[in-house]
């Protein structure tokens, strides 16, 4: 079985995942204490679901993403922050029964910091295999 990365490779990427982690949830933590935060125990975009089912859909989401995108050394980093985002949000409905969320923006769906670690993560893991692609 091919080894997908070294000790040192594994320990940055464990840091950055820590990190964001971290970051994530003492900001849940922080917004939910201060009255700011609207829980979402729907999906993405507060479309209908479940805890349960989001939580599913969403190991099943890192579990896609780690075999289509971990093998380039590029996109590790960035994939550290996306699985980050995604535990923030399973750790969030695990804690508070829902999704955390405290951004909003004009008449966009009400959305966390977790959302925006995913979403850029996601953009930046595409455009980089693009960018493999065409070499």
């Amino acid at each position: 079985m091919k080894k997908y990365f070294t000790s040192k490779e594994f320990v940055c990427f464990f840091a950055y995942f820590c990190l964001g982690l971290s970051f994530l949830q003492l900001t849940s933590f922080w917004i939910t204490n201060n009255g700011f935060a609207t829980i979402n125990d729907h999906m993405i975009f507060g479309l209908y679901g479940n805890n349960f089912l989001s939580g599913l859909l969403s190991l099943l989401f890192l579990i896609i993403l780690y075999y289509l995108f971990f093998k380039d050394k590029k996109t590790r980093i960035i994939f550290s922050l996306v699985f980050a985002g995604t535990a923030s949000n399973v750790l969030d409905r695990l804690v508070y029964g829902g999704v955390v969320d405290y951004i909003k923006i004009l008449s966009f769906p009400i959305f966390n910091l977790a959302d925006v670690f995913i979403t850029i993560g996601l953009l930046c893991i595409v455009w980089t295999s693009l960018k493999i692609a065409k070499r």
